[in-house]
C-alpha cells in the first residue's frame, strides 16, 4: 500500500496522519516545495487510527490527524469581531495616552 507525504500530513485513504519523524526531518514544507511523494505503507487495526510508513528499513506508527472544518460565515464573523475587537483596544489606548497628556498639562500649569 502507499501513502503520499503532503503539506497537509500523509495521506492515506482520505485521511491524514503524523509521526516524530516527519515533523522533526520537517517533510510537510518539503513537499510544500518540491510536491508530494509516495511512501510504502501498511494500515494498523481499524480502532487503533495509526497507519506505519516504511522509512529506513523499518515501520515506523503515524497517528491520525484530526481537523475541524470552520465555515466561511463562521471564519468571516471571527475575523470581523476580532478587529472590532482591536478596534477597540486602540481607541482605548488612545484615551490613555490623551488622559495622561492632560494629567501632566494639569500639572504643570
Amino acid at each position: 500500500m502507499v501513502a503520499f507525504v503532503t503539506p497537509l500530513g500523509i495521506r492515506f485513504e482520505d485521511a491524514y496522519y503524523a509521526c516524530h519523524e516527519a515533523l522533526q526531518g520537517q517533510w510537510y514544507r518539503i513537499a510544500e516545495v518540491v510536491g508530494d511523494w509516495p511512501v510504502r505503507v501498511k494500515a494498523g487495526a481499524e480502532k487503533e487510527r495509526q497507519i506505519y510508513i516504511f522509512v529506513e528499513e523499518k515501520y515506523i506508527p503515524c497517528f491520525r490527524l484530526y481537523r475541524s472544518v470552520v465555515s466561511e460565515e463562521f471564519r468571516q464573523a471571527y475575523f470581523t469581531r476580532i478587529q472590532a475587537l482591536k478596534e477597540m483596544k486602540r481607541q482605548q489606548d488612545r484615551k490613555s495616552v490623551l488622559s495622561s497628556i492632560y494629567d501632566l498639562d494639569r500639572e504643570g500649569n
